[in-house]
């Protein structure tokens, strides 16, 4: 063998050793991919500030104890399909984070990405999830409380008996609503909750708020996210804002919602608006004493709502519809009053009751410091048809707005009433509830004289004393009852609805706890402590309501 022929063959050898040995490295140190696996589905539903769990199984050649992997996860900071631009929000292996992106019609976009950081390529897995962000507020009891008497925050509860259409879910509480919403609690004290809803149910949108009465006037809140919609210093639910104005309270009467206060009254009609302008002018021609008013929310044109106006020393009630409203202040007298000549009397107490839609008030005599309480029956048309001549025939007589009924409280009621931390009337009874801070008390009126239950219908336990007490009536019943009793049935009526009481305590000054007491005996006002609702947990309460969806 030559020379020549020895070399090439040397040459192939080594040639041919240096590949062997770069593929046999290759083959024994692979890059082994990394995996990630779920067990749910790539489009998520996740309610607006619940918890979004995620436990992806995470493998790395068919082995789950894997070393040196990174971990981001990234929500994208608006819903947009087409553009993402994303936020990082966790950097665990799992995800257990509160989703409090606003809630959309469009998905916003997660993505994990897991890095391999054992080699020097820092190698990137990615997994893409779409997140439809939906509200988690539905009807449910709304408790405002505060822990420092500086700030405040919402307490949202959910169950079967306090939500429509809950099913069987387990029970939900949602707490600090407004700081995991915006990362604080309000700052100031809201008080006078009151649920409303712009617009119609179930025709086109609709917005669902609640009010509050603050140090600073009031403010609202969308009840979808809890962000707030508006405040009488951002005129965007005031047009116009006098000098010292002081909120009182709010209420509904029909379609009109109403803010009474020391500069006048102010509506504006639900169905369509969502502002004050200036004061009701025909409104203002009277003023509400001690913010006391009988309302209610049927549809009915007659009388839905009354108060006393206690400079003019008459009674003046809502009458008509959101097309023709008017107010008049022109009633029947009879032997037991005058209800246009009302001088030297306070309004304590008011709501429609007995039948839901009789006027009732608690007044005090300012002479003689007694109390009665006083019903009225409601103007009602004439009924009747034309005939084909156009004649008309009447089928039941047209019913004068009138003074009706007077019980006067004898001194076993006046001692409680004095008392008093709450007062209030059933919705379908003739009964009147009296809160104190020792017991729950009622007299009922449903005869011709008013009798004092002086035995207590419900004691609190020991160290707690009564703040609030109210009368449960679902959110949506509170913001329209025709929505709820109506042959539509928009909305079913909850079990507990007009036959439950509200009652919050405090056992210290941040240690508030809330009951639902059903009633029991109808006509009785008895109640069942047996079969409350009872939540703890709360600092001081500072108001209770309900709120609808």
């Amino acid at each position: 063998m030559n020379i020549k022929n020895i070399s090439t063959i040397i040459m192939g050898i080594i040639w041919f050793t240096s590949c062997y040995d770069d593929k046999s490295e290759y083959a024994t140190n692979p890059i082994d991919e990394v995996k990630i696996e779920v067990s749910d589905e790539k489009t998520i539903y996740i309610g607006y500030l619940e918890e979004l769990n995620i436990v992806p199984t995470i493998t790395q050649g068919g082995k789950t104890d894997v070393k040196g992997l990174k971990y981001e996860w990234e929500l994208s900071i608006i819903a947009d399909m087409n553009e993402a631009e994303y936020q990082s929000v966790s950097t665990e292996p799992e995800l257990h984070e509160i989703i409090n992106r606003p809630i959309a019609n469009v998905p916003y976009s997660l993505r994990l990405t897991v890095t391999d950081t054992t080699n020097k390529e820092d190698l990137q897995y990615q997994y893409y999830w779409n997140v439809y962000v939906q509200s988690s507020f539905l009807d449910g009891l709304l408790i405002s409380e505060t822990n420092n008497n500086q700030t405040s925050d919402f307490t949202l509860i959910e169950n079967k008996s306090l939500t429509v259409n809950y099913g069987n879910k387990e029970e939900r509480i949602f707490r600090n609503i407004l700081e995991k919403a915006n990362g604080a609690p309000y700052t100031g004290l809201m008080t006078g909750l009151r649920y409303e809803m712009m617009g119609y149910a179930n025709v086109g949108t609709h917005t669902n708020q609640v009010w509050a009465i603050t140090n600073n006037g009031c403010v609202r809140f969308d009840t979808e996210s809890f962000k707030e919609n508006g405040n009488l210093e951002d005129g965007k639910i005031l047009t116009y804002k006098p000098e010292g104005l002081k909120v009182y309270n709010f209420f509904k009467a029909q379609t009109f919602f109403y803010m009474n206060t020391n500069k006048g009254i102010y509506s504006f009609n639900a169905i369509n608006s969502n502002i004050f302008g200036w004061i009701d002018a025909a409104a203002s021609q009277y003023t509400i004493n001690n913010a006391v008013v009988a309302c209610n929310t049927s549809g009915d044109p007659y009388c839905t709502g009354m108060w006393l106006d206690k400079d003019k020393g008459k009674f003046v009630s809502y009458e008509g519809t959101y097309a023709s409203p008017t107010y008049q202040d022109s009633y029947v007298a009879n032997n037991l009053f005058d209800p246009c000549d009302m001088k030297n009397k306070s309004a304590i107490a008011g709501g429609m009751s007995t039948d839901r839609k009789t006027p009732t008030f608690l007044l005090k005599d300012d002479t003689s410091g007694e109390y009665a309480i006083y019903t009225f029956s409601r103007y009602v048309a004439a009924e009747g048809y034309y005939d084909d001549e156009w004649n008309w025939y009447e089928t039941a007589p047209e019913i004068l707005a009138s003074a009706k009924m007077k019980y006067d409280i004898p001194s076993s009621g006046k001692a409680l009433i004095e008392k008093a931390v709450s007062i209030f009337f059933a919705h379908k009874e003739a009964i009147m509830y009296i809160a104190t801070n020792d017991g729950i008390y009622c007299i009922n009126f449903a005869g011709s004289t008013a009798i004092v239950e002086t035995s207590p219908k419900y004691t609190p336990t020991s160290g707690e004393k009564i703040t609030v007490a109210k009368l449960y009536q679902q959110g949506q019943y509170i913001n329209d009852e025709s929505s709820v009793i109506s042959d539509s049935h928009v909305y079913p009526e909850l079990e507990l609805n007009n036959k439950a009481i509200i009652i919050a305590t405090q056992k210290d000054t941040y240690e508030g706890k809330v009951y639902v007491v059903p009633m029991t005996q109808i006509g009785t006002g008895n109640l069942d402590i047996s079969k409350a609702l009872i939540y703890d947990g709360f600092g001081k309460i500072l108001d209770v309501t309900t709120i609808g969806y």
